[in-house]
């Protein structure tokens, strides 16, 4: 009888293992899936043995492990702490969650049209900051892919960014021109704000160069840090004005704040990446990639879906205050002057973001609606009952039929 402890893993994985796997890192990872698989054989039968091998062979497959896929100074990024990976799915999460909370089913809550106004702010951050944050994680792996070359080599590194500076201040210089006239002030802002920016650390950057032969560690990303936040800023005044105006004072401090906590937060690491000479991977462009890409996915594909299941969630809810108001009818012969003398029906469209039902009494019947907030593209959506099809809502710049009968909403600036 063939011993266990003779049983010998399945060749084909430990082949293709051998294939894939980075030489630096074969041994040592090849000695632990042998030991594991002679562990299973004494403990479970051989052909369960063989499975558990293959499937730590396919586990095994991971950037930082592949042959030839990454060198050193990448593995930098894919070995962030697990602490940093946390902070980043968090953060990621949370911009997801900003973005779809008006639509979650719940108690009425003012602060989620705040927080998904906040979201799709980020969203739209995108179309500048993913390709800065590319750049800049460009300028950082090839940073220290050239660790210990020529300083002629990290020069052009500065040169990246000083190019994508300038990219950026012509994006807004032509903003200037073509953007619309309400926008035109941002873009001369963004203009002013990249100016000032790249002359500050331009002086910086030749302090360095007086005191200092390494400053072209720090050149690059401290070029990047000041144009991300000039961007930052620009969005977050379009932000901030626009809470004061869709949502008033309290909203607009509230928006104030958490900007300006942002704010303070960027010069922070601009102030540290000038007065700290640190030889590792700055994580900071991998958050610019990531955030605002994930926002704007979200608000381009994701929001329609969610609008429509909480449409519907709210229209099933006015399908009871519906009946409830038809009741009324056929035992007072005429409709309610308000849903207030309906004692047991709901008055909520139980949306986080979508508030209370609205009634309208009116010659012919009544009509039943509620505001939704907000649809990428659109300020407000408004739903709308009418069973006589007399819907009238003014000031829509679209409309469109639910998927219940008398049922409409309007999309409105």
């Amino acid at each position: 009888m063939k011993s266990k402890e003779n049983n010998q893993p399945p060749r084909l994985p430990l082949t293709f293992f051998r294939w894939y796997c980075h030489p630096d890192l074969r041994e040592e990872i090849e000695g632990d899936l042998l030991e594991r698989f002679h562990k299973h054989s004494t403990s479970y039968s051989e052909k369960k043995a063989r499975w558990l091998f293959i499937k730590e062979v396919l586990l095994l497959l991971r950037p930082r492990i592949i042959r030839g896929m990454l060198n050193q100074s990448q593995l930098k990024f894919f070995n962030m702490s697990k602490i940093n990976w946390i902070k980043l799915t968090a953060l990621n999460l949370a911009c997801v969650l900003m973005i779809i909370s008006p639509f979650i089913p719940g108690p009425p809550n003012k602060l989620v049209k705040i927080f998904s106004m906040m979201g799709n702010i980020a969203g739209l951050t995108a179309v500048l900051l993913v390709p800065v944050g590319l750049m800049w994680t460009i300028t950082e792996v090839k940073k220290w892919k050239q660790e210990g070359k020529q300083i002629k080599n990290k020069t052009s590194l500065y040169q990246l960014a000083m190019g994508t500076s300038v990219f950026m201040a012509s994006f807004f210089l032509a903003g200037i021109f073509i953007f619309p006239s309400g926008m035109k002030i941002f873009a001369l802002t963004g203009l002013l704000l990249v100016i000032f920016g790249l002359v500050a650390g331009k002086q910086t950057i030749n302090k360095w160069k007086e005191v200092n032969d390494t400053f072209m560690n720090r050149a690059p990303s401290f070029i990047f840090a000041i144009l991300t936040t000039a961007i930052i800023s620009i969005f977050f005044i379009i932000g901030t004005l626009g809470l004061f105006e869709a949502e008033g004072i309290v909203a607009g401090i509230f928006g104030l704040l958490v900007f300006s906590a942002g704010i303070i937060w960027a010069l922070r690491q601009i102030r540290n990446i000038r007065e700290k000479v640190e030889r590792k991977f700055n994580r900071l462009p991998v958050y610019l990639l990531s955030i605002p890409l994930t926002a704007f996915l979200v608000a381009m594909f994701v929001t329609t879906p969610v609008s429509d299941f909480s449409r519907t969630y709210a229209i099933k809810q006015g399908q009871l205050l519906i009946n409830a108001i038809e009741n009324y009818y056929r035992e007072k012969g005429d409709y309610p002057e308000s849903i207030e003398y309906l004692a047991n029906a709901p008055k909520h469209t139980s949306i986080m973001g979508a508030g209370g039902f609205l009634y309208e009494k009116n010659q012919n019947g009544y009509n039943l609606s509620f505001i939704q907030w907000l649809h990428f593209g659109a300020t407000e959506e408004i739903v709308m009952y009418n069973k006589n099809d007399e819907h009238n809502v003014k000031g829509h710049f679209a409309t469109y039929n639910a998927r219940k009968p008398h049922w409409k909403y309007y999309w409105l600036d």
